[in-house]
């Protein structure tokens, strides 16, 4: 079979006799063998990859918005795949973080899908730095172009087939995107990072900030069981922008120097 694909050269016959039966036999000198896989490995190598276009890639090319939600935010992953574009408010710079009830009548909140094993969580509105806001328009215009623009801010379905309209993503494709983007930046892979580490890189953050208290963190996190603090603290709504404090850390530039070519060279993925 290997003979008749090309994939080694057909060998001489010897006439060497074969077994009992006699006949001749199909023979190859292992240099010859040898020196044809290695040809057949370096054409493999050599053949090149043709970049997948952003509306094909993991996410559709979505996934540096959703780094930004969670490390200006601090969202969990499903909190992430269950936005919607209308619990984004454009004009006050605030995310809603709330009861969603998709096309197809599924209802979804915070309440109801935990990550991470904590143990509870409420609903809460979020203040977006002027950063995060940009970047939201960016990606409304950008799916908008590519007519891929759905309820939800990340559009579902397997990437190389029509938008999934009615129903989210799944919350492990962050992790696995969030594992390629490692991997291109240059870390090591670690089964303790994931995408949640954004939300925790968001809470440690807040908390070294000296004009954040713990209560505004408590209220950002959407933690509803800090019950020392709940008692003397009381946390600042979303107009206080305290995720601005954020922008010392990680600016847009610096995300988008990390992000450099991670998404031309993504390979088509299932997202659902």
């Amino acid at each position: 079979r290997y003979i008749s694909e090309g994939l080694l050269p057909k060998p001489d016959k010897e006439s060497s006799v074969d077994g009992a039966l006699g006949g001749r036999k199909w023979s190859m000198k292992k240099k010859d063998l040898i020196k044809s896989i290695t040809e057949i490995k370096k054409k493999k190598r050599a053949k090149v990859n043709i970049p997948t276009p952003p509306h094909h890639q993991t996410m559709r090319g979505s996934f540096p918005l959703a780094f930004r939600i969670a490390l200006y935010c601090g969202l969990r992953n499903s909190e992430v795949v269950w936005l919607p574009w209308d619990h984004v408010d454009f004009d006050n710079r605030l995310l809603h973080v709330k009861k969603v009830v998709s096309p197809f009548g599924v209802i979804w909140s915070p309440k109801s899908k935990i990550d991470q094993q904590e143990e509870a969580t409420l609903e809460r509105t979020l203040s977006i730095n002027e950063q995060l806001l940009e970047y939201f328009y960016f990606e409304k215009e950008r799916q908008e172009s590519l007519s891929i623009k759905t309820f939800f801010v990340f559009p579902s379905g397997r990437v190389k087939f029509p938008v999934d309209y009615g129903n989210p993503l799944g919350p492990n494709i962050l992790n696995k995107a969030f594992k390629k983007y490692l991997h291109r930046a240059g870390f090591p892979l670690q089964d303790k990072l994931t995408f949640y580490s954004l939300r925790h890189t968001f809470c440690t953050e807040l908390l070294r900030s000296p004009n954040v208290n713990i209560a505004d963190v408590q209220y950002r996190m959407g933690h509803a069981d800090i019950r020392t603090t709940q008692s003397y603290l009381h946390p600042r709504m979303a107009e206080s922008r305290v995720e601005d404090e954020l922008l010392s850390f990680a600016s847009n530039g610096d995300i988008n120097n990390l992000m450099l070519d991670f998404a031309s060279d993504e390979t088509p993925q299932q997202t659902r």
